[in-house]
């Protein structure tokens, strides 16, 4: 390809010779610009990445427990709803009922004898405390369970959950019955 110059001499043009009137060709410009975009996507990553390497958990919040209580701005009726889960959600049960301080309802396969019992972090509705209370509970008032080899003090409270046949209908639950059915 030919290019005309203002002085009409015709002279070979080609990419990586043509220099503008700042003396730089457009292969240096375009090569200049793509390692400019190249480094800041690489700052860019490194950001990223470092970002990432230095989160870590805070752990518990200290202070007041901003859980276990009803939600603001409920009405007369909703608190009093409320306020009966609260009750029946701490609760705590025996086989026959027979223990002072208990209701009957504990069945062979139980996890905890309440559910507060495993939801006690940081208030009665939270998550599991950092000490297992089913070791604990498993061998209450002279019971004679045995601690199942999954489940031990300073791990997490776990749910044994089996799925089970109502005799009478023939009905599976599939939650193992862990909440009242």
């Amino acid at each position: 390809m030919r290019l005309w110059d203002r002085s009409g001499i015709v002279r070979p043009f080609s990419t990586t010779n043509a220099k503008p009137a700042g003396g730089i060709s457009m292969f240096e410009t375009k090569r200049k610009s793509f390692k400019r975009i190249l480094c800041l996507l690489s700052i860019f990553a490194f950001s990223l990445s470092v970002h990432a390497v230095m989160q870590q958990d805070p752990g518990l919040r200290g202070g007041t427990a901003g859980a276990g209580g009803p939600l603001p701005g409920l009405t007369t009726k909703e608190g009093k709803f409320f306020n009966a889960g609260l009750d029946e959600f701490q609760e705590v049960q025996s086989v026959t009922g027979s223990i002072a301080g208990t209701e009957a309802g504990l069945g062979p396969r139980f996890n905890m004898d309440s559910c507060s019992g495993c939801h006690a972090q940081p208030a009665v509705g939270g998550t599991s405390p950092a000490i297992n209370p089913q070791v604990a509970v498993a061998n209450k008032n002279g019971a004679t369970n045995t601690v199942p080899s999954f489940i031990s003090t300073i791990g997490p409270v776990r749910e044994a959950r089996f799925k089970y046949s109502d005799s009478p209908t023939n009905t599976i639950f599939p939650s193992g019955c862990i909440a009242d059915e």
